[in-house]
């Protein structure tokens, strides 16, 4: 087991180079509560004592279309294009320590993650939340994941189209977490999954290893800090 796994919590199955499988599409209809198909609606006619007036209620039937034309497949709806997926790269410690120290002036979140890590996983889309509503606006957002390198096609790629991650990861190109902890400028055992925000100084301002990470406690803890950002720009005076 590597040291990155060490790091993980104790969640037995799950190494690293493989990813945790991808959950069911989103979009699959619950059998049973869907709309019925126009093929399955049919117009009965009771064939008893009350023919006479069943049969001009059938003729008011067709008139207003209850034998009209089945829907075909030609007049569907078109299928909605897959989700964009950022891009994946590799980044050594001292790469990453350089991503941060260019993020100064805006605020910066760091994650750091696994595919076989259960919380990290669990936390995707909420980052996704975020980047989308966040990144470009006062916040750069770093995603740096302890997979395999030699995983990035056959592992990464396929977990970030499965997920939708719009934003771009970074492969660490480290074993060693202790290795990479010696670059950053935070305290920091390699546990995942790892969450620091730094303000537009610099100076990390807010931390967090193994905890619960949502769309709203991030944009509680940066929104002030992007407030002070912009009062401290040249323009705002």
């Amino acid at each position: 087991m590597s040291e990155w796994n060490r790091h993980c919590g104790k969640h037995k199955g799950v190494r690293r180079g493989g990813a945790l499988s991808p959950p069911r599409a989103r979009r699959e209809t619950k059998a049973g509560t869907g709309p019925r198909p126009y093929s399955a609606v049919r117009c009965v006619i009771r064939n008893d004592g009350w023919g006479a007036a069943l049969t001009a209620m059938l003729v008011v039937l067709v008139a207003a279309g209850c034998g009209a034309p089945v829907k075909t497949a030609d007049t569907a709806a078109p299928s909605p294009l897959p989700a964009a997926v950022g891009e994946v790269s590799l980044a050594t410690p001292k790469e990453i320590r350089a991503l941060i120290d260019a993020g100064k002036g805006q605020v910066v979140v760091m994650n750091f993650w696994a595919t076989w890590c259960p919380p990290c996983v669990k936390e995707m889309p909420e980052f996704a939340k975020f980047w989308r509503e966040f990144d470009g606006n006062g916040v750069t957002f770093l995603s740096f994941t302890a997979d395999f390198a030699a995983t990035k096609d056959s592992v990464v790629l396929p977990f970030m189209k499965s997920y939708e991650i719009p934003f771009p990861v970074r492969i660490m190109a480290v074993d060693n977490p202790d290795d990479l902890a010696k670059e950053l400028p935070v305290e920091w055992d390699g546990a995942l999954p790892a969450t620091f925000i730094f303000g537009p100084e610099g100076a990390l301002v807010w931390q967090t290893v193994g905890g619960t990470i949502t769309r709203d406690l991030l944009a509680e803890k940066v929104t002030p800090l992007i407030a002070s950002a912009k009062a401290a720009s040249p323009a705002a005076k």
